[in-house]
């Protein structure tokens, strides 16, 4: 048994169903340490002027320097090299050939094509860097709503549902395996404490997921629970309320205004940055690191500007979407 799993064993019979999150000691953001760091802009996409771009969500750096970014205003996958030009836009919001419905769920594989899940069409689409369709397969039908979603070296991709445990599927949509929660209260709680999101460590099988409502992260081997840990602000799982409705259905939402943690995640060789809100002044722009073998927390990097995604280039090339949801813009930005 590897080491991770026997902790995370250890961890789940300490916690306790109603209450899983306090196995971690970490309860505020005092104990980061800031890097001395400045940056210099290498470009920017994006403008008052420029209507190319609707609602950004999470970009995803392709290997050579290359970056995807999904663009759900417009249900557009977009592709930009390594010099900042937009070099194709795939998609246009239909249910036909070439038309996604849903593009805000996706990863890159191996070969550093674009894996996208089209909830509402119910199907797993693959688009190569040069733009072209070279796959589209259909969600398995037992299948709920995904909320993201981690392309593995071997071809399978590690998928989160609105509801249920995490799946495994192969890239042509057959479902795997189910990968059973890491505690005995996960069954009891809400979707929406559970939703999150996740990435990949191109060319293995590891990827991590992290909460998006709670100050936590897991880490996986294919299928396989290595181990949880805290963040260095670690929020407890929001309150979420559950309203039995008028016609004997019931309606779920946060009980006060609950504080956003984790806004994205990137992975680069064996360090794990985790794009995090909180309750500072500096939501958006705190970009804290973590060793994804071991789960220490290695240090904090202020970005200039509020952000809502985050990509990391194999050179180190940190690709950020920025909050605003009028003009919204892609930056890259490289240690000065």
């Amino acid at each position: 048994m590897k080491k991770g799993v026997l902790l995370s064993a250890v961890l789940m019979a300490a916690c306790q169903a109603d209450d899983v999150d306090q196995s971690f000691g970490r309860t505020s953001g005092g104990d980061r340490v800031f890097e001395a760091a400045s940056f210099d802009t290498l470009w920017t996409l994006g403008t008052e002027a420029d209507s190319t771009f609707a609602l950004l969500w999470s970009p995803r750096s392709a290997p050579g320097g290359g970056l995807y970014v999904a663009d759900i205003g417009n249900a557009k996958l977009h592709y930009v090299n390594a010099a900042g030009e937009l070099v194709w836009s795939y998609g246009r919001r239909g249910q036909g050939p070439g038309e996604l419905l849903e593009v805000r769920v996706f990863d890159v594989d191996a070969q550093g094509n674009a894996v996208i899940i089209d909830n509402l069409n119910r199907r797993i689409v693959t688009v190569g860097r040069d733009g072209s369709l070279l796959s589209e397969y259909p969600l398995p039908q037992e299948m709920g709503h995904s909320s993201a979603v981690a392309a593995l070296a071997g071809g399978d991709l590690a998928m989160a549902h609105m509801s249920g445990p995490w799946t495994l599927l192969s890239q042509s949509g057959q479902l795997l395996n189910q990968i059973e929660p890491p505690w005995e209260g996960w069954a009891d709680k809400p979707f929406l404490e559970l939703v999150g999101q996740a990435v990949s460590a191109q060319g293995s099988d590891r990827w991590v997921y992290s909460f998006e409502k709670a100050g936590e992260w897991i880490a996986f081997d294919g299928g396989e629970i290595e181990d949880r840990h805290p963040h260095i602000e670690h929020l407890p799982f929001a309150e979420v309320v559950v309203t039995e409705t008028q016609y004997g259905g019931s309606m779920v939402s946060f009980g006060d205004n609950a504080i956003h943690a984790t806004l994205d995640l990137a992975i680069r060789e064996d360090t794990l940055f985790v794009l995090f809100s909180g309750a500072t002044d500096s939501r958006g722009r705190v970009l804290d690191k973590y060793d994804v073998n071991t789960g220490d927390y290695l240090g904090s990097v202020l970005l200039p500007g509020r952000n809502i995604g985050v990509a990391i280039g194999d050179d180190g090339t940190i690709f950020t979407v920025g909050e605003s949801q009028l003009f919204p813009t892609v930056t890259a930005l490289r240690y000065r």
